[in-house]
């Protein structure tokens, strides 16, 4: 979805998002970085399930709703809880068969890093998550969400504040 005009701006950095369906939320914008030499790769932590949004601005659909704004270089990638609820199983970081898994395994950890948007109720299984996707050979980073904060990826804006 390309919306125009549907923006407003709240103090520069935030933003209340109304689109024709009536959606609104206020989020933080996460931009996306890339170094010549290497890629990130995004995961949504909610709760125990690890949801993959992919490299920055290219949320999967699959799982997201996207909604584009060209006059700000922005990207929204909202995730229904419907359909998280279909892929609950694939998405628990418990199951070894977890779709985290089979997506680092295609990923080359040279190429890759991994960033996690990390929510308050995925804290407690964040560091075994990290110990896990380390071990595969990933550099792991982590960046915080509030609780129904929508991802918003500032395509024009480069800097991002990365916890290690």
């Amino acid at each position: 979805m390309v919306l125009g005009g549907s923006v407003l701006l709240l103090g520069g950095s935030t933003f209340t998002i109304v689109t024709r369906l009536s959606f609104e939320a206020t989020s933080t914008p996460i931009p996306s970085e890339t170094r010549i030499d290497n890629n990130f790769y995004y995961f949504e932590l909610d709760y125990n399930l690890a949801i993959p949004v992919g490299v920055a601005g290219k949320c999967d659909e699959r799982f997201y709703r996207v909604i584009h704004f060209r006059e700000r270089d922005s990207v929204v990638c909202i995730a229904p809880k419907e359909i998280i609820e279909k892929y609950r199983r694939e998405l628990d970081v418990f199951n070894r068969k977890a779709l985290i898994y089979s997506v680092l395994k295609k990923l080359n950890p040279e190429r890759y890093s991994c960033i996690f948007l990390v929510r308050p109720s995925a804290f407690d299984f964040y560091h075994e998550v990290v110990k896990n996707v380390s071990k595969l050979g990933f550099d792991v980073m982590w960046f915080p969400l509030e609780n129904f904060q929508p991802i918003v990826f500032d395509i024009g804006n480069k800097r991002l504040e990365i916890r290690r």
